[in-house]
């Protein structure tokens, strides 16, 4: 398993082998949806909405509207 490191909370996420670019995870300590990116040739955690490695409460909260705002197109309610 790699370890990486939640770019919230800081806290140490396992991720399974083979894990591949685009893999998601649900940090089991904050909670927020992350998947596996590549940034400056590194791997990192990243938003899984945006791809930002850098936590933006501005921008992360712009991505959980977005998500909202496709969940209910996808519903036919909007």
């Amino acid at each position: 398993m790699t370890t990486m490191t939640c770019p919230i909370c800081e806290n140490k996420i396992e991720l399974p082998d083979g894990a591949k670019l685009g893999h998601r995870v649900t940090c089991p300590h904050c909670f927020a949806q992350l998947a596996l990116y590549k940034n400056n040739n590194q791997n990192v955690l990243a938003c899984a909405m945006c791809k930002n490695p850098t936590f933006d409460p501005a921008e992360c909260g712009e991505c959980e509207r977005r998500r909202e705002k496709k969940s209910i197109i996808e519903e036919g309610k909007l």
